[in-house]
């Protein structure tokens, strides 16, 4: 007999085997409301609505046994009970996977289909969308692999996103009235798909909308349409031709992206297609296609029409028949790239004022432009507006231009000839600097100022007029010009900048006008082949560090005026006298009358530092009232032979006067009483002999005939003066003659 502790325990052991095998069989919680006629509900039963359904839990995707099979209706609705319920949606994964589903009929009453509703169903062939659904989820028929035609009746407002997605052979769409609303990649990847007409209500088609529908050949768009966006039509490579509506307003980047077969591009007017904004090149199909037709002409010429104001980027990207365009005055802005790649555009024409200020108008109409005609009320030309058009060769000025600003014409490199207009006032910063190959240039009358670097490196640069009312040739105004031969500086000019005119190898020769007053630094440095300079000038003139430095063709230096030249000022750096022409030229000319016979004027008191540096005067004559004799004031003169001092009361003060003279072979003629002062000081001890002054009449008391007589400052007189007088005798010989 078995004890009872042994029977409980073999009975609580089969029940826990029991328990074990319970527990390992599938367990599937009810997940519908509602099963009739083979399809599956939920319920609202406050609101007496039915939503399609699968049998799996949340709206589980199918597994194959499972799954909805053949052609199912989706009545308008259902009775269960006393209750009827209005089936009005297919709810999220409803018929997903469903392999062996053939065909799906909505009733009248479906308002929404949900996420992926219908994915992979890959029997399905045929779908027609009824005009009351008017929600769609996610994915909805994305890979029904076998799908070949789609009917959206009219009244359907929008196709969800990515709602064919991957249907490989959907070659049929027939869109209804109504459509406002292409949804992001709504029939992305439908590879087969060979035509597509859209409905003239259709206002948007979103992004990636028919990307990779690689064997799209045709796309009709409505007349409604507004937009087109991102990759719309990314890589549709087998896309011929593109007709554009009346209205569209927008194109997002890479609409058109890979579409490499394109072949035209047609709009109903210039105007139409001027309104559409393109997000950049890959989104405009001319980037591809090169030809434009407006209604049905190739467009060769572009003449901005009356009702657009603005050019928009990438308008005309790649339309390589473009050969001129024409801007009016009513344009106020044309876009950078808005015709790049244009590479036949050769004349561009802008009367529109607005433009003309844009910077890098060769980002606008391309480098390849050679010929710009400026007109209409343009009466100034922008900062940087033609910077680079390096294929420019002319331009055509408008007759009212005031004002070219900075940088205007800069790196214009094939430019050769441009006419400044009468009526311009002024000429900017750099406006032409690096043409190099402008050949010659008239500045009008009217302009009064120039910008620095103004027509720098302008090698070409032969021949220069400047205006008569310009005040002063800027910094660097002609630098490294060195085709330059002839420049007229007018009178009028007081200031010439410093390196104005540094570099200019071919400059021969220059005269300055009588209103000049100051040569600013390095203004003629290296102007290796410049001959004479002529000072026209009786005013005192400064010359800066380095003004003719490297000058080293200089052979004469002409001076309308003595005293003038005796009161310049010479900046000079470490003992280098470059500022002064005469170091180079040495010859130094009054007039036509080159000056070895040196008398200084009656009214100097003080030679400048370096005044007469490396003249070639055979004697100098110092009048009885010069004080002071500055550093280098005959900086290098080694071949006079005399000084003639007059003063009497002491000798004039010298602060190294002689550097670099070869004053041990000079003699010094002085006053007998103060010539043991002049062999005592260290500025005139120097001199090989000291010889005392004959103050009684120097040479003689009667001048010779035929000869022509000159005051001590210089200027030439007919008769005698009494005192002293210069004279040059017909056989060319100077004399110092007092006439009582």
């Amino acid at each position: 007999m078995k004890k009872t502790g042994d029977l409980n325990y073999h009975v609580m052991k089969k029940l826990s085997i029991i328990l074990c095998v319970l527990l390992s069989i599938p367990f599937y919680a009810r997940a519908f409301d509602a099963y009739i006629d083979g399809i599956y509900y939920n319920l609202d039963k406050e609101n007496h609505r039915a939503t399609v359904t699968n049998n799996l839990p949340d709206g589980g995707v199918q597994y194959q046994e499972g799954c909805y099979q053949g052609e199912i209706t989706i009545p308008e609705t259902i009775k269960i009970g006393k209750f009827v319920y209005t089936v009005e949606a297919i709810g999220k994964n409803a018929f997903n996977k469903c392999y062996h589903l053939d065909a799906i009929h909505f009733g009248k009453n479906v308002r929404s289909i949900g996420d992926m509703a219908f994915a992979y169903c890959q029997n399905l062939r045929s779908v027609c969308i009824p005009s009351q659904v008017k929600e769609f989820g996610l994915y909805v028929f994305t890979g029904c692999s076998n799908l070949e035609s789609v009917v959206v009746d009219d009244g359907v407002e929008c196709l969800g996103k990515s709602m064919f997605f991957s249907c490989t052979r959907l070659k049929s769409i027939q869109l209804g009235e109504g459509m406002k609303v292409l949804a992001a990649s709504c029939f992305s990847q439908c590879t087969a798909l060979e035509e597509v007409k859209l409905p003239n209500s259709l206002e948007r088609i979103d992004d990636y909308a028919f990307s990779s529908c690689e064997s799209l050949r045709t796309v009709v768009f409505g007349t409604g349409l507004k937009s087109i966006g991102q990759h719309a039509f990314w890589w549709c490579e087998s896309l011929m031709s593109i007709s554009f509506p009346s209205g569209l307003q927008s194109v997002k980047a890479g609409a058109f992206m890979g579409c490499t077969s394109i072949q035209s591009v047609h709009a109903p007017s210039l105007s139409d297609w001027l309104h559409i904004s393109f997000e950049d090149e890959t989104s405009n199909p001319l980037n591809y296609t090169h030809h434009l037709y407006i209604d049905g002409q190739l467009v060769q010429r572009v003449d901005v029409p009356s009702d657009v104001t603005s050019v928009k980027q990438y308008a005309f990207v790649n339309c390589e028949d473009i050969k001129s365009v024409s801007v009016p005055e009513h344009v106020k802005s044309v876009s950078w790239y808005s015709f790049k790649g244009c590479n036949q555009l050769k004349t561009v024409v802008i009367n529109s004022h607005d433009v003309c200020q844009h910077s890098y108008l060769c980002n606008v109409f391309g480098r390849q432009v050679d010929s710009y005609m400026i007109g209409g009320n343009v009466t100034r030309i922008g900062n940087q507006a033609f910077w680079d058009c390096e294929y420019l060769t002319a331009v055509t000025l408008p007759p009212g231009l005031v004002a070219i600003d900075k940088s205007a014409f800069c790196n214009c490199q094939k430019l050769r000839s441009v006419h400044l207009p009468e009526s311009l006032e002024y000429i900017g910063y750099s406006a032409f600097l690096g043409c190099s190959s402008l050949e010659s240039i008239v500045v009008p009358d009217k302009v009064s100022e120039m910008g620095h670097f103004v027509f720098e490196g302008c090698t070409s640069l032969r021949s220069v007029v400047l205006s008569n009312s310009l005040k002063e040739v800027p910094y660097s105004a002609f630098s490294k010009c060195k085709g330059l031969e002839e420049v007229v500086i007018p009178e009028g000019v007081e200031v010439i900048g410093s390196d104005a005119f540094v570099g200019c190898e071919k400059l021969k020769e220059v005269t300055f006008p009588g209103s000049l007053f100051v040569i600013g630094g390095s203004a003629f440095s290296e102007c290796k082949s410049l001959e004479s300079v002529t000072f026209d000038s009786n005013r005192k003139i400064i010359f800066q560090d380095y003004a003719f430095s490297g000058c080293t063709s200089l052979s004469k230096v002409v001076i309308s005026d003595l005293e003038a030249w005796c009161n310049s000022s010479f900046e000079v750096q470490n003992y280098q006298p470059y500022s002064n022409p005469l170091i180079y030229a040495h010859r130094l000319y009054l007039g036509s009358e080159h000056i070895e016979d040196l008398v200084v004027p009656t009214s100097i008191e003080r030679l400048n530092e370096y005044t007469f540096a490396g003249a070639d005067v055979k004697t100098i004559t110092l009048h009885q009232d010069v004080k002071l004799l500055d550093e280098g004031a005959f900086f290098g003169c080694k071949e006079f032979t005399d000084v003639y001092c007059y003063r009497k009361d002491r000798i004039p003060s010298a602060n190294m006067p002689f550097i670099n003279c070869n004053v041990k072979n000079a003699t010094l003629h002085a006053y007998e009483d103060l010539l043991p002062k002049y062999k005592d000081y260290d500025d005139w001890r120097g001199f090989k002999e000291f010889v005392p002054l004959d103050e009684t009449g120097i040479l003689q008391h009667q001048l010779p005939s035929e000869s022509e007589v000159y005051t001590i400052d210089g200027r030439k007189v007919h008769g005698q003066l009494h005192g002293l007088n210069i004279v040059r005798q017909n056989n060319g010989i100077l004399r110092k003659i007092i006439v009582k």
